[in-house]
């Protein structure tokens, strides 16, 4: 089981590192539940909608990938990225900076039948918006509706 896992988690982030979303697909399960806090929980929509909502990060580079835990059905995953806000974006409030910010963060993953059922994405969000020079009013106000 922990095989397979691994090799599916490898393309996940294929998914995130080329932003093929097609490869969500072949990962999540069509009912995944995507919970990615502070923003309300959705599915495999949202989950590329997010990915494709970072295209514009340029200098994005590789999603690169700490340590790795599998058990039984379940892994977790630690996460970092760096990126330069150039262009607009949804995924970040205001307008682009050109500054350069890093994020950390985990993945929680769910697998059942060889798909990703559930996925919880919890990053250091807060802090990669303040250090690429978002705008935190307009980002909370976002969230909060």
């Amino acid at each position: 089981m922990s095989e397979e896992i691994a090799q599916r988690f490898k393309t996940f982030m294929e998914f995130w590192n080329t932003q093929r979303l097609e490869l969500a697909d072949e990962v999540a399960s069509p009912e995944l539940v995507y919970h990615v806090p502070p923003f309300p929980d959705g599915g495999i929509g949202e989950l590329k909608g997010i990915c494709e909502g970072l295209r514009p990060i340029q200098s994005f580079g590789v999603v690169s990938i700490g340590e790795d835990l599998i058990v039984g059905n379940r892994s977790v995953h630690q996460w970092q990225v760096t990126g330069t806000w150039t262009t607009p974006t949804p995924v970040f409030p205001g307008e682009p900076t050109g500054q350069t910010a890093r994020a950390f963060g985990v993945f929680l993953c769910q697998w059942d039948n060889g798909k990703m059922t559930e996925l919880w994405h919890h990053g250091d969000w807060l802090n990669w918006w303040a250090t690429a020079g978002a705008d935190l009013a307009a980002g909370a106000a976002a969230i909060v509706g």
